[in-house]
C-alpha cells in the first residue's frame, strides 16, 4: 500500500440533513417506494427515504423526527466538546503536536444523492489508488450516511479494510 491518502468529508451537516428530511414531511406527495419487509431489512438510504415519504403527512412522525434530530445534534456537540478537551490535554502533555500536518479534505455534498452515488464519487476521486492501495478517511457528523456509504464502498472495493471509531 502506498502512502497516498484521501480524506473525504461528507458535506452535509446533521442540521441540513434533517432539515431536508423534515421538509419532505411537509410534502403531500405519495411514497416513491412502497414499504416492504425486504426494503426495511435493507436498512440503507433507500429505506430511510421510503419511511420519510410514507409518513410525510404524519405530524406525530414529524415531531418524533425533530426530537431525534435535536438529540443527535446535542450528542454531537457534547462529543465535540469532550474531544476538544482531550486534544488540549494531549497537546499540553506533549503527546500530540499542536499543529499536525493535515491532508487536504475532499468534500462530497451528499444532499439529494443516494449512498451509491456518494460511494461512486469517492471511488472516482481515488482514481487508480482504489485498486493499488490507499488510505481513505471518511468523516462527517452523525446522520450524514457514513455507515451506509462505507457499506457501499466495501462492495465497490472488495479488498478494503474498514475501521470505525464508532465500533
Amino acid at each position: 500500500m502506498n502512502a497516498t491518502s484521501l480524506c473525504v468529508g461528507l458535506d452535509q451537516t446533521v442540521r441540513g440533513y434533517f432539515a431536508q428530511a423534515l421538509s419532505m414531511l411537509d410534502s403531500s406527495a405519495p411514497p416513491l417506494v412502497p414499504l416492504s419487509r425486504a426494503l426495511l431489512k435493507r436498512g440503507d438510504d433507500s429505506t430511510s427515504n421510503a419511511i420519510i415519504a410514507a409518513f410525510a403527512c404524519d405530524s406525530t412522525f414529524a415531531a418524533f423526527a425533530k426530537n431525534e434530530m435535536d438529540g443527535i445534534i446535542a450528542r454531537d456537540d457534547e462529543d465535540a466538546e469532550k474531544l476538544a478537551a482531550g486534544i488540549r490535554e494531549a497537546v499540553a502533555r506533549g503527546v500530540l503536536d499542536p499543529n499536525p500536518p493535515v491532508e487536504p479534505v475532499c468534500k462530497v455534498n451528499v444532499a439529494g444523492k443516494s449512498a451509491d452515488q456518494v460511494a461512486g464519487e469517492i471511488v472516482a476521486k481515488l482514481g487508480a489508488e482504489a485498486s493499488t492501495g490507499c488510505v481513505l478517511v471518511l468523516q462527517g457528523l452523525s446522520g450524514t450516511g457514513k455507515g451506509t456509504t462505507v457499506s457501499k464502498l466495501e462492495m465497490l472495493l472488495p479488498k478494503c479494510v474498514c475501521w470505525s471509531n464508532g465500533n
